[in-house]
């Protein structure tokens, strides 16, 4: 996740997920209107008799709203870019190699 650009945010070894963020807006986008927006990606892990391990990866993105009265985040459709991201991410996992950051 780090090589494709991504924060972790929160993880549990317990409840198998992790999930992590990217900023995908720039710096005169948060000037101009007040947002920043975030592509976000939750991976979980989970067992399956039959089968030995799943892991699914699920992307998201918000949107960031700074004013004089507080921030607040509201979510959207994820992103082409997350949606590429999430599918390289279980890609590297299925054939062993790590991705490299741009491919999307």
């Amino acid at each position: 996740m780090n090589e494709l650009g991504y924060t972790l945010t929160n993880t549990s070894k317990e409840a198998g997920f992790i999930t992590a963020t990217k900023q995908t807006s720039g710096m005169g986008t948060k000037l101009l209107t007040g947002s920043e927006y975030h592509d976000q990606l939750t991976i979980s892990i989970f067992g399956d008799s039959a089968s030995g391990r799943k892991i699914r990866a699920t992307a998201g993105r918000t949107d960031r709203k700074s004013n004089l009265f507080g921030t607040s985040s509201q979510a959207m459709k994820p992103s082409e870019a997350g949606k590429a991201d999430a599918n390289a991410l279980l890609q590297s996992c299925a054939d062993g190699s790590m991705p490299t950051q741009g491919l999307n």
